[in-house]
């Protein structure tokens, strides 16, 4: 607990006020009650106003005894509640010691002034220490057990991430090592320009399941490789269309986050089709987001001849809300022409 014995902060305005009325209005008017006997409401008046001048000197005076133990800062409990007592019996009897003097000034027994001043400081003070003893062990046990509960969600917030992330990775590389597997007996030279740019995916794939989140111009380098592996095994049927604004190529994303749903739009736009097939891959911003489409002009949702499982926008759906809460969004539906359009926004 080295830290400055105040750590209350600054005040708000509400608790300027309430600090205000509290040293100037109740504390006085408690006081001149307990202390004076006041013979009628002109007396009581008088006392009220001795009380308030003592009160007054007594805060100004344990404010700058404060401000001057800044550099105290106790290692133990028990050390920063007696520091807090002493600063504020220090600041008492010194404020007091003022205080009886102004009121000497007026005309009252200075000696009396001081001896009921005097016990008022020694009251607060030991009130101090044993309020800040209180006050600080509550303070620790809630620091702790906020520890606690912050690191808890902070490792269930990676081991799920982990486990989406592993159920993604490995439909990739089967769905990837699968069309090299069907180019070889065809072409072995073709395949052997394939597996270059495969490997180039395989190194993304293993560099980024290191990192939380990588270049977009990554992501889409890594779209392009599988893509030119797909575009061999389907030959003229896929068309590939790639739109990428040039100031969000540096923009972070998490790793694979176009790829399940670049393989989702060849799978079902594309995979089932006699004839050609585009898929359609944009990146741009919009104010403080970055928005992502992956778009096909297949049969649309629900109609492709491969049933899916829809695991990939799930998963992709579930790991952008644990990293970005409410502020990213997947939203998959058919697009204008026909087809199936998949919307990924993602804080920029």
């Amino acid at each position: 607990m080295n830290e400055p014995l105040w750590t209350g902060g600054p005040m708000t305005a509400r608790e300027r006020i309430v600090m205000v009325v509290l040293v100037y209005v109740a504390a006085p008017t408690a006081l001149a009650v307990v202390f004076g006997v006041p013979g009628s409401w002109a007396a009581f008046g008088h006392q009220w106003a001795t009380v308030m001048l003592a009160t007054a000197c007594i805060a100004t005076a344990v404010q700058l005894t404060y401000h001057l133990s800044d550099r105290v800062r106790p290692r133990t409990q028990t050390g920063r509640a007696l520091a807090h007592g002493a600063v504020v019996l220090v600041g008492t009897l010194a404020g007091a010691e003022v205080a009886a003097r102004l009121i000497g000034a007026l005309g009252e027994d200075v000696g009396a002034v001081r001896a009921n001043l005097w016990r008022i400081g020694l009251v607060m003070s030991l009130g101090t220490v044993g309020a800040v003893f209180v006050w600080d062990r509550q303070r620790a046990r809630v620091r702790e057990a906020t520890a606690r509960e912050a690191d808890a969600r902070r490792q269930a917030l990676l081991a799920e991430l982990r486990v989406l992330q592993s159920r993604t990775n490995p439909h990739f590389l089967f769905n990837a090592l699968n069309a090299v597997a069907a180019l070889i007996e065809e072409d072995p030279a073709k395949a052997e320009r394939v597996l270059e740019r495969l490997s180039s995916v395989f190194r993304y794939a293993l560099d980024a399941g290191r990192r939380a989140s990588v270049p977009l111009r990554e992501e889409i380098a890594a779209v392009r490789d599988y893509l030119h592996v797909e575009q061999a095994r389907f030959e003229d049927r896929l068309v590939v269309s790639i739109e990428v604004d040039p100031d969000v190529e540096g923009v972070l994303v998490p790793p694979f986050l176009l790829q399940p749903l670049v393989e989702n739009a060849v799978v079902h736009g594309v995979g089932g089709r006699v004839g050609p097939g585009t898929v359609r891959v944009g990146a741009r911003r919009e104010g403080a987001h970055l928005v992502l489409e992956v778009d096909d002009d297949g049969p649309g949702p629900g109609a492709s001849g491969h049933n899916g499982s829809g695991t990939a926008v799930r998963d992709l759906r579930d790991r952008l809300t644990l990293l970005y809460g409410a502020d990213a969004s997947v939203a998959l539906g058919a697009a204008p022409g026909g087809g199936c359009a998949v919307r990924v926004v993602v804080p920029a």
